[in-house]
């Protein structure tokens, strides 16, 4: 029995070029005009205390993006490890999670 969930977001829109993978989940990282950087860096905070983290991969622009949500179930003692800096299980060689997945649109 597994100890945590994984749930996928997969677009297929703009995609994520490889040098803003790295600033992601930074505080105040944006690449849009009117953006604050506060949304993703927030979402990656709260799955950090509540014993998960939040992944991200994208081949780049024009080929959409992929977010893991991993959280702890509660059925174990233990919990995930917190991680200071994720970026990507993939880039690290680490095999990704059978993930619940959920494609969304362009526009998302």
């Amino acid at each position: 029995m597994s100890d945590r969930i994984v749930i996928e977001v997969l677009d297929s829109g703009v995609g994520i070029a490889p040098e803003n993978l790295s600033n992601i989940f930074a505080h105040g990282f944006t690449t849009k005009v009117d953006g604050h950087g506060f949304g993703l860096h927030s979402c990656a905070n709260f799955a950090r205390a509540l014993g998960g983290r939040l992944l991200v991969h994208s081949d780049g622009p024009g080929c959409g993006a992929a977010f893991q949500l991993e959280l702890p179930t509660g059925r174990s003692s233990g919990s995930l490890n917190k991680v200071e800096n994720v970026v990507s299980r993939s880039a690290k060689g680490e095999k990704p999670l059978a993930p619940l997945r959920i494609h969304a649109g362009k526009n998302v």
